[in-house]
C-alpha cells in the first residue's frame, strides 16, 4: 500500500512539472517580450522601418525612434496601406549602417509585417507575414533583393537537442552524475543496483528539467525561467526522495553489527538519510551546474 502511494506521488510530481507554469505577474515588472531585427545589404545610408500587425496592436510604451523621424515620413507611414490591410503599430525605427539593428519591446505583435521606407527612392517595401516564434525573437532581414520580392525575415529556432548538446547541458548532466555518485559513495551506497537507480533517476529528472526550461524559455523567457527552475528543482528533489525511499532505502538503513563479522548487517529504519543524500547531491550538482553554465557563456563570447 505504501509503495503504491509512493508511485502515485511520483506520478503527481511529474505531472506537476509539466502543468506548473510560473504565476503571471500582473504588475509592470521584469523583462518584456522582444523582437530584434538585424538589417543587411540596404542601399541607402538611412532607412525607416515600421511594424504592421494583424490585430492593430499599438504599444502604450514607445521603444522606437518616432520622435526623431521627420513628420512627413511619419505621415507617409500612417497613410500607407499594406497588401494585407494590417494595422500600423504607430512606431518607427531609424536604421543606418552604424545602427543596423532594431529592438521592439514591451508589447509586441504575434502576427506582423515590417514595412521599410527608402527616403531617397521614396519607396515602401514590405515583408511577408511573420508569426513571432518565441518570447525573445531574433530575425535577420537581407534587403539586397528588395526590389524583386517581399522582405524575408530569417530566423533559426534552436531545437532541444541543439540546446542539450551545444549549450553545455550534456556536460552538466555528466558532471551531475559524477557528483551524485561521489556523494553516494560518501553515504556508503555501493551496490550496483542502487548505483544504477541513482544514474537512471538523475538522467530522467535532468532531462525533465532541461526540456521544461527549454519550453518555458521559448514562450515566456525572463523571470519566468528562474521561477520555473526553482519550482521544478523542488519538485525533482521530492521525486528523488520518494524514489530513493522506495528502491534504495536499504542502503541508507543497514548498519553493521558489532560482532567482528564483516558481512552481517542489521536493518534499522532511518528516514532522514534519503532526504540528506538527495539534499546534498542536489545542492552540489546545482552549484557545479551554475559554474559550468558561466564557463560555457564565457567560451561562447570569446
Amino acid at each position: 500500500m505504501k509503495r503504491r502511494f509512493s508511485h502515485v506521488l511520483i506520478g503527481i510530481l511529474i505531472i506537476a512539472i509539466f502543468t506548473t507554469y510560473p504565476l503571471i505577474v500582473k504588475a509592470d515588472m521584469g523583462p518584456k517580450p522582444l523582437i530584434t531585427i538585424n538589417f543587411e545589404n540596404f542601399s541607402e545610408d538611412v532607412i525607416y522601418v515600421a511594424f504592421y500587425s494583424q490585430n492593430n496592436l499599438v504599444s502604450p510604451v514607445k521603444t522606437g525612434d518616432t520622435n526623431q523621424v521627420p513628420v512627413d515620413i511619419q505621415e507617409k507611414f500612417a497613410g500607407y496601406t499594406d497588401s494585407n490591410n494590417f494595422g500600423y503599430c504607430e512606431e518607427i525605427w531609424i536604421v543606418t549602417k552604424e545602427k543596423s539593428r532594431l529592438f521592439y519591446s514591451y508589447m509586441t505583435p504575434n502576427v506582423f509585417k515590417i514595412v521599410v521606407y527608402y527616403p531617397q527612392a521614396d519607396k515602401f517595401y514590405e515583408s511577408d507575414i511573420n508569426n513571432k516564434y518565441a518570447y525573445l525573437a531574433s530575425y535577420k532581414a537581407d534587403l539586397a533583393k528588395v526590389e524583386y520580392h517581399n522582405i524575408r525575415l530569417d530566423y533559426h529556432i534552436k531545437t532541444f537537442s541543439e540546446s542539450f548538446f551545444k549549450d553545455g547541458l550534456v556536460v552538466n548532466m555528466i558532471l551531475t552524475l559524477i557528483i551524485e555518485l561521489g556523494i553516494a559513495f560518501l553515504f556508503n551506497i555501493r551496490a550496483k543496483k542502487d548505483i544504477g537507480i541513482i544514474i537512471l533517476t538523475n538522467i530522467f529528472t535532468q532531462l525533465l528539467l532541461d526540456f521544461r526550461i527549454y519550453q518555458i524559455n521559448k514562450t515566456s523567457g525572463g523571470p519566468a525561467v528562474l521561477v520555473a527552475f526553482i519550482v521544478m528543482e523542488i519538485i525533482i528533489f521530492a521525486i528523488e526522495i520518494v524514489i530513493y525511499e522506495i528502491f534504495i532505502s536499504d542502503s541508507f538503513t543497514k548498519v553493521k553489527l558489532e560482532d567482528g563479522k564483516e558481512n552481517i548487517y542489521e536493518a534499522k529504519t532511518n528516514r532522514v538519510k534519503p532526504v540528506l543524500y538527495a539534499l546534498a547531491a542536489n545542492f552540489a550538482s546545482l552549484v557545479i551546474g551554475f559554474i559550468v553554465g558561466i564557463i560555457f557563456d564565457l567560451l561562447k563570447s570569446i
